[in-house]
């Protein structure tokens, strides 16, 4: 069995570069592409639809100093 461990934190990065705003685009294309290809993901067809990301939310992480 793969440790989940990787794939969630690059899941938490994508959540934290949606919030970065500028400039996190490319960096945020290539780490779903690696989260796409670690999650074995199919590329989606014709009609599908995105689930509703409301219904997930990533909850950031707590940062201790």
């Amino acid at each position: 069995m793969i440790d989940p461990t990787p794939l969630v934190l690059m899941k938490m990065a994508l959540a934290l570069l949606d919030e970065g705003g500028e400039h996190a685009s490319l960096t945020a294309c290539h780490l779903q592409a690696a989260v796409d290809a670690a999650s074995a993901a199919h590329p989606m067809q014709g009609g599908e639809m995105l689930p509703d990301e409301r219904l997930f939310p990533l909850k950031r992480p707590s940062v201790r100093a």
